[in-house]
């Protein structure tokens, strides 16, 4: 019988790769992809020559690869079920010993045979296949998904006019209303909310969020339209949150602002659902490793614990002082007018800021788990509070200075939107409703800097699908009626399973 050539290590490098972004379709961009997919193919075929030389038979060094391949992705499942225990290191040196034993065993008294060469192969090739499979099957329902979501976000083309304000939307993600900030956390606000009302912003005492995730408040706030609108073909069962995605990064008003000569500028600082490509300027900062690839990295061995948690909190760190930076590149007045939309990843965690500034981080894993998934890697409430308070201190130190730019534009005097997504989620159950504090979770800042006769039409209770719906009517002349304020409370993990929670809400006087 002829010797088969073995070719499985390399797909058996591949598949976890390929496996791992299958399951992320929608949150993951296929340029996140080619990295860790070479290396972990190149190291693979590293591994093989090594032991091809120190063996002297190319097939079982081959099975050697395969298995020591599968022993590293499965580090997290097998060798380390206590994930943030503080025993990291003696779980590698497990781990270490584990291997060279089995590959000693394997090395020595496994006879590799002419048949277990193609087993290898066929199996690995099946495995590879399957998870190519799932990728096509995912990619083309998203494309379907945005097919009709492109048809139902239409904007109608209106004539552009001269000497139109800038627009800025600032999203601070996760920052909640004064009065629940007192009363979740014990921390008065007023001085800052003071100094917004003293520049002549309009802050709304009684705003909430239409929805309490960010993957649903701004596709709808971006859109003028509720997230049941917007995608009514979504049932309650349904996962799949590239929809959503594609909302914010395609949205109508943009499309209704460049129809009347506006150009967008978007400025992101981390969140890696929200890739704002189609902007006719993006400002983001790169990663050292992206999202995907750490958490293909905490599938094995190298996770390097704080080394590598570490960097990616210094990371964000960087990502979110330089989204302040280029926010205030924009401050300047500029030929055309300009939609500025920019998400700032804060207060929300992971926390990395001292009141004054300075870095901080808490030990564990990194993550942008908030409410429950926060306890469940490893924070605790108090650890949430500190941090919570303290972005929001600093948070506050950058923003007055960078509107104080923005005013000093003149006439026509910029309008501008600072807005929380959503309230602080201490107290948010990513699950279950009725362990969920409402009344932190759905109320947000919302402050507006807007032409007087816009003001008039202000009132406490505006919800963020509100806003822009009021600003093209003053802008354009439009008649949009606006939409009930009302509050829809999901689950991480069925986003489109709708459960209304306004007659839950605090009332407060109009």
């Amino acid at each position: 019988m002829k010797k088969r050539i073995p070719i499985h290590p390399p797909l058996v490098a591949t598949f976890p790769v390929l496996s791992l972004y299958s399951a992320n379709l929608a949150l993951v961009p296929a340029s996140d992809l080619w990295r860790p997919l070479a290396l972990s193919i190149l190291a693979a075929l590293l591994a093989w020559g090594l032991l091809s030389a120190i063996f002297r038979n190319v097939r079982r060094a081959a099975a050697l690869t395969s298995v020591l391949v599968a022993c590293t992705f499965l580090y997290s499942k097998v060798v380390n079920p206590y994930l943030y225990q503080d025993s990291h290191v003696l779980q590698i040196s497990e781990w270490i010993v584990g291997c060279l034993l089995l590959l000693f065993l394997i090395g020595r008294s496994w006879k590799i045979g002419d048949w277990q060469t193609p087993f290898f192969n066929v199996g690995s090739i099946a495995l590879v296949l399957s998870s190519l499979g799932s990728i096509t099957f995912g990619y083309f329902s998203e494309q379907k998904h945005l097919s009709d979501i492109r048809k139902q976000t239409e904007s109608t083309p209106a004539t552009s006019r001269s000497a139109l304000p800038d627009i800025f939307y600032i999203i601070l993600d996760g920052y909640g209303r004064q009065d629940q900030l007192r009363r979740i956390f014990g921390f008065d606000n007023s001085a800052f909310v003071g100094e917004l009302e003293k520049r002549g912003f309009y802050v709304a005492k009684g705003s909430h969020s239409n929805y309490c995730q960010t993957e649903l408040s701004l596709p709808s706030s971006l859109n003028i339209e509720l997230v049941q609108d917007l995608l009514p073909k979504m049932g309650p069962g349904e996962i799949d949150r590239a929809p959503l995605d594609e909302l914010v990064m395609d949205n109508g008003v943009s499309r209704h602002l460049r129809a009347h000569g506006y150009r967008t500028v978007s400025i992101t600082s981390g969140f890696p659902a929200f890739r704002m490509s189609k902007s006719d300027i993006w400002f983001h900062g790169p990663m050292l490793t992206t999202l995907f690839e750490q958490a293909l990295l905490q599938l094995t061995p190298f996770n390097f614990g704080d080394s590598f948690t570490g960097t990616m909190y210094v990371q964000r760190r960087n990502d979110l002082l330089g989204a302040f930076n280029a926010l205030g590149d924009q401050a300047h007045k500029s030929a055309v007018p300009r939609f500025v939309y920019t998400h700032i990843l804060m207060p929300h965690p992971p926390f990395v800021f001292k009141p004054d500034g300075t870095y901080v981080r808490y030990h564990k894993s990194f993550g942008y788990w908030d409410g429950s998934h926060y306890y469940e890697f490893g924070g605790t409430k108090a650890e949430y509070s500190q941090g919570y308070v303290d972005q929001v201190r600093y948070l506050n130190s950058r923003i007055l200075p960078l509107i104080d730019e923005i005013l000093k534009q003149g006439r026509p005097m910029p309008i501008i939107l600072i807005q929380g997504d959503h309230g602080s989620k201490r107290e948010l159950d990513q699950n279950v409703l009725e362990k969920t504090d409402v009344n932190e979770c759905f109320s947000n800042l919302s402050a507006y800097y807007v032409p007087a006769e816009m003001r008039k039409q202000l009132y406490p209770s505006i919800t963020p699908v509100n806003s822009f719906r009021l600003i093209f009517n003053t802008l354009f002349g439009e008649k949009l009626p606006l939409i009930p304020d009302k509050s829809w409370y999901s689950s991480n993990d069925y986003p489109y399973k709708m459960i209304e929670v306004t007659d839950r809400l605090i009332k407060t006087p109009e």
